[in-house]
């Protein structure tokens, strides 16, 4: 008889990302400023923006760290001053992740999850063999997959 553990590796090891991966991305272009990327986040409730060029070709990651990081504390207050400003219309391309770690959509959840831990990061993107977007997956999702394998 298998434990819970085995039977949570053994499925794991023949599921493929696709299987949990997010398909309604949130994406945005490198000519995106910091005030646009922060409203987009903020507006659709998520943690990261995935930075694609006309192609659909991913070329970066924006995380709510990024945008915390290099934000203004005084933007929109009485006292936000002219840099305030100057700094929160920045391209993102400027201060965007463009080492993306990602997976393939046929990658088991094993190397995903492997890819998280070994990077320290919350989110991998899923891209076809020539760059092309097709999915999400982060932390959360993964734990919801080992809930329902357990």
């Amino acid at each position: 008889m298998k434990t819970k553990k085995e039977f949570a590796v053994k499925s794991m090891k023949k599921d493929a990302v696709s299987d949990i991966m997010i398909k309604d991305l949130k994406t945005v272009t490198d000519t995106t400023t910091l005030i646009e990327a922060h409203m987009s986040m903020e507006s659709k409730g998520v943690h990261h923006l995935l930075v694609v060029d006309e192609k659909g070709i991913l070329v970066g990651v924006l995380s709510d760290r990024d945008v915390k990081k290099f934000s203004s504390p005084f933007a929109g207050s009485k006292l936000e001053q002219r840099q305030d400003r100057a700094t929160m219309s920045i391209p993102i391309s400027k201060i965007m992740t463009k080492k993306v770690f990602s997976c393939g959509p046929n990658d088991s959840i094993k190397t995903c999850t492997e890819v998280m831990l070994e990077k320290s990061i919350h989110s991998v993107p899923i891209v076809h063999e020539k760059g092309k977007l097709v999915g999400l997956v982060t932390a959360t999702d993964l734990l919801r997959f080992f809930i329902k394998s357990m």
